[in-house]
């Protein structure tokens, strides 16, 4: 028996940089992990000090291996435990749980607006639509963040746009990057759907501007989607 008082033990099977700031971690659960796209888990740091629970976006569909975007932290404790991760690591998760976000809510022409970290749940939701439900909705990813150059899931998001002509993707960085559009993401929304969700998450700042401009444009505020990070 793998689950520990809801627990699943898994094992790291790779983890990949995305420059100095952020981290793919894929794992491995012994056990079936009964996850949507949307939902968030915990991942538990296990040391000498006890036990702590950190909370994360999963970035992965269902039928694919857990994936999380693990962002660089302030805490030394929190990055003795990251930087220790490597493959084959033991490691445990909670249950996954919903905040706000959940597949049943994309429908065509959803637009997903997402900052740094906070792409783990717009990947998850993405990759479920068009990898495993592959109907052929309109979507579309305005994706921002400070350097294109370590921008996470850069290059995988950019092969969807190509190979999904229903998927319409910016790639927005505030350092000038060939291939990125230059600025923030507010500066790219497209023409504002007031009969479509919007989907947000990132940085407080980015989705308080993004949420103002929803609503200035007059985007009822039941159709803007956000969830804390």
């Amino acid at each position: 028996m793998t689950k520990e008082a809801e627990r699943w033990r898994a094992r790291v099977t790779q983890t990949v940089r995305f420059g100095d700031d952020y981290m793919l971690l894929e794992l491995e659960p012994e056990e079936a992990f009964p996850a949507r796209a949307g939902q968030y888990t915990i991942l538990w740091l296990r040391d000498d000090a006890g036990e702590l629970p950190l909370y994360y976006s999963l970035a992965s569909a269902p039928g694919h291996r857990v994936q999380l975007i693990v962002q660089k932290s302030r805490h030394d404790r929190i990055e003795r435990f990251l930087a220790g991760l490597k493959k084959d690591s033991p490691c445990w998760l909670g249950p996954p749980k919903t905040i706000l976000f959940d597949s049943s809510l994309v429908v065509p022409h959803t637009t997903f607006i997402a900052g740094g970290s906070g792409i783990a749940p717009m990947r998850a939701l993405l990759m479920d639509q068009l990898l495993n439900k592959k109907d052929g909705s309109p979507l579309t990813l305005i994706y921002g963040c400070r350097d294109g150059a370590t921008m996470p899931f850069a290059a995988e998001l950019l092969e969807w746009s190509q190979t999904f002509p229903f998927f319409r993707l910016v790639r927005v960085s505030e350092q000038r990057r060939e291939g990125f559009q230059p600025g923030f993401v507010t500066d790219h929304l497209p023409p504002l759907n007031k009969a479509k969700p919007y989907f947000i998450c990132g940085p407080k700042p980015m989705v308080a501007a993004v949420k103002a401009r929803l609503l200035e444009g007059g985007v009822p505020e039941s159709l803007i989607l956000i969830e804390s990070h």
